[in-house]
């Protein structure tokens, strides 16, 4: 078309959907999202700000508000994808907000239960002796130290490779008590680093986020 018509505009194409095959990339909406997570990943951080503001303005204004008031949103978004393998998990601006409204508590909701390897009485005492120690300004081997502590004592594994040989030594691994943090800080068991997590929300929100979770959970 365009060799015929080299003067038209792009708009003039009488764009159809039946002479094109369905098996294709184009139709198959998971391999969209890779195509989509790959761009948005090479993105920075103020264009992917930028972009969900502007989705929200539109169809979540309560949301958008919160990111217009709060300057430490944007160091939310940047978690992770500032390094020589950024990481791909954004993929479109509702996925985004769904991801991400964790943060701001008019949006925190638990959706996940806690791990399998922990019970609720394990999981109050983790997190109470969790609070005693916990600094936002801690790096990430200060945190994950503190969070081994914790978790021998308790028979959690701290060694993965121990706990793949015999797990029936210990309760769980200390990455199923990650995952109680996980769910306390966001309400699902994924989620971006969260020691860098902590450092964006800062000590108090943190503490009074893991307080509420405990208070609910005992």
């Amino acid at each position: 078309w365009r060799r015929n018509n080299p003067d038209k505009s792009i708009y003039d194409f009488p764009f159809t959907l039946k002479k094109m095959g369905k098996s294709g990339a184009l139709f198959d909406l998971k391999k969209l999202e890779d195509v989509s997570k790959d761009t948005l990943s090479r993105l920075s951080d103020q264009r992917i700000y930028d972009f969900l503001l502007e989705w929200a303005r539109a169809y979540e204004p309560e949301f958008a508000k919160l990111m217009e008031d709060d300057e430490n949103f944007i160091k939310l978004i940047g978690i992770g994808r500032n390094r020589k393998k950024p990481r791909k998990d954004l993929a479109y601006a509702r996925q985004i907000f769904e991801y991400m409204n964790f943060y701001f508590d008019d949006y925190y909701k638990v959706y996940d239960r806690l791990p399998e390897n922990v019970n609720k009485e394990d999981a109050v005492k983790f997190l109470e002796e969790y609070l005693k120690t916990y600094e936002s300004s801690s790096d990430n081997n200060e945190w994950f130290d503190k969070v081994k502590a914790i978790s021998e004592p308790m028979g959690f594994a701290t060694n993965m490779k121990e706990y793949k040989e015999n797990p029936d030594k210990f309760k769980g691994s200390v990455s199923d008590l990650c995952n109680v943090i996980r769910l306390t800080m966001n309400g699902r068991l994924e989620s971006a680093d969260l020691c860098d997590i902590g450092k964006v929300m800062g000590d108090e929100r943190v503490r009074d986020r893991i307080e509420k979770f405990i208070n609910t959970i005992k």
